[in-house]
């Protein structure tokens, strides 16, 4: 308005619109960055509530392990996430066995937003 009005030159009114422009892709990467923070924020936390859960397993003593590799074995195992409601089974009735020689890496995704 101010141009049609005499107010603005248009190479005024060419030079705000560049800065504008030339400051719209920092401003995106801020926000990027932002978002960046909050997940990390959301990351530590969750670690935090990790350290601090109490094993529900009983401790009921020690044992040495032999000096050699061990197999591993699963049997019936669920996976479960707590939820308000009921807990979810990620993975039920889960069966595994290896022998001692080989290197497992076992590994599960649940795709749920992070409570925090």
């Amino acid at each position: 308005m101010l141009f049609f009005n005499n107010a603005l030159a248009i190479g005024t009114v060419y030079l705000i619109y560049r800065y504008i422009e030339l400051l719209e892709e920092p401003i995106q990467q801020f926000g990027r960055q932002v978002q960046d923070l909050q997940e990390a924020e959301a990351a530590l936390i969750r670690v935090r509530e990790l350290l601090t859960t109490q094993s529900c397993l009983p401790d009921i003593g020690q044992t040495t392990l032999p000096d050699q590799a061990l197999s591993v074995s699963f049997e019936n195992v669920d996976f479960r996430y707590p939820t308000p409601e009921k807990d979810a089974i990620a993975y039920g009735k889960f069966n595994f066995s290896t022998p001692a020689s080989a290197i497992i890496s076992l590994c599960l995704s649940h795709l749920s937003p992070i409570n925090a």
